[in-house]
């Protein structure tokens, strides 16, 4: 899928706040990996002195057309002064299948959570 860069299009994605869960549009737009193909919704759960906890509420589309709405939930360090790091602790968990991907059923789903 081709992302939908257009300006009117970044602003509604830029726009949309859920829970408390809001569009990564730095990765939609920048990022390569084929999991920001679609806008990622993601929030901070948790905050201490050394880390953050974040969840994020994301569509995966796989080759062979099917897909499905996955929520993960992993620490990142806060104080990287590098760009990258490792990712401690991964947690992974499908919320449902779907062939399509559809903005207002991840919003649906981000509520829940």
């Amino acid at each position: 899928m081709s992302r939908n860069l257009k300006r009117d299009n970044l602003k509604k994605l830029a726009g949309i706040e859920v829970n408390g869960y809001k569009v990564s549009l730095a990765n939609y737009v920048y990022n390569p990996n084929r999991m920001y193909d679609y806008p990622v919704l993601q929030k901070v759960v948790d905050e201490d002195e050394k880390s953050y906890t974040v969840r994020q509420v994301y569509y995966f589309k796989y080759y062979d057309g099917t897909g499905e709405y996955i929520t993960e939930t992993h620490t990142e360090p806060k104080d990287s002064s590098d760009t990258w790091y490792v990712v401690k602790d991964k947690a992974e968990k499908t919320l449902e299948a779907s062939n399509r991907f559809s903005l207002k059923r991840l919003q649906e789903l981000a509520e829940t959570l």
